[in-house]
């Protein structure tokens, strides 16, 4: 299984080019809101894995008294340092979210894991706070984990694995019946607009800025689709994409429009899985990389 692409991954994340210290309201945000509904419902008998932690402050976040602050996250949402822009929120949802998740004793909170390959602080040693660090989720041994209500990955392991099809059993296995995993996917813009790249600002035309979207399948039958696609079409898992809509006002010669974010978001069903073997083909040098699979027998 392309042992040599895990070696270039290892390389990467020794460069450490990634955003590693996003906070729990920046999750909130990226995430669509079913995300905050779901994870301010679970209690002590919760479990929240999330496959690409970085410095692990989202996770510790929710052990604050305070988890979340609907007054600040709707001012973020109405405005950037760098442009206009308004995410559209719920904020019946996220007042209701911010309640019960803030303020609830800690004997009452989930217990979390988080799967980071390198980590610069010391671990924090918050009780029912666990970190998995310098192992890749692919060689870490399931027996270390405690079965999932939800499992996050945001940039992290589903973006860069080599071993995609592996990931996706190991999903299905950890999660609970009807458990969710939340997959981010990247950014579909309905108009041309400002975006940025690398921290570049450029015109982005009409279309997907997604590198997982990008990726590609070429199946048994020798078509190809997109890797969207083809997890969709798992019939392991409902699929479906849910969406943060960002309106972006009308600037200089471009029209108003708005930016998609999108997670795809599977739901476990009971039963074995039975996920077609994948082998990766190509990949570029991209953060995250545009992938290339084909199916195996």
């Amino acid at each position: 299984h392309c042992p040599e692409s895990f070696e270039k991954l290892t390389q990467l994340v020794n460069r450490n080019f990634f955003e590693t210290r996003r906070d729990f309201e920046k999750y909130a945000e990226l995430f669509p809101q079913s995300f905050l509904s779901r994870i301010s419902l679970l209690g002590s008998d919760g479990h929240w894995l999330d496959a690409g932690s970085g410095e692990g402050f989202a996770l510790q976040d929710l052990f604050n008294q305070t988890v979340i602050d609907p007054e600040a996250v709707i001012k973020e949402a109405d405005s950037s340092f760098w442009r206009k822009r308004k995410i559209l929120i719920d904020p019946v949802n996220l007042q209701e979210s911010a309640q019960r998740l803030n303020f609830r004793s800690p004997e009452d909170k989930p217990k979390i894991t988080g799967i980071t390959y390198k980590m610069e602080r010391p671990d924090p040693k918050i009780p029912n706070l666990t970190f998995k660090i310098g192992r890749f989720f692919e060689e870490i041994p399931l027996n270390e984990f405690a079965q999932a209500d939800l499992i996050t990955d945001l940039y992290g392991v589903i973006s860069y694995t080599p071993r995609l099809d592996e990931v996706l059993r190991r999903y299905h296995a950890l999660l609970k019946d009807s458990g969710r995993a939340y997959l981010f996917i990247g950014d579909y813009l309905t108009v041309p607009q400002h975006i940025w790249t690398r921290r570049v600002e450029r015109i982005g035309e009409e279309g997907w800025y997604s590198p997982f979207v990008n990726s590609t399948v070429k199946k048994a039958d020798g078509s190809t689709v997109s890797l969207l696609d083809w997890i969709q079409s798992l019939p392991d898992f409902y699929a479906e994409v849910e969406k943060v809509v960002i309106q972006q006002p009308k600037r200089g010669n471009l029209v108003p429009g708005q930016i998609e974010r999108s997670t795809l978001v599977l739901e476990k069903k009971t039963g074995h899985s039975n996920i077609p073997s994948l082998k990766l083909v190509e990949s570029d040098e991209g953060k995250p990389p545009v992938r290339k699979f084909e199916e195996v027998p």
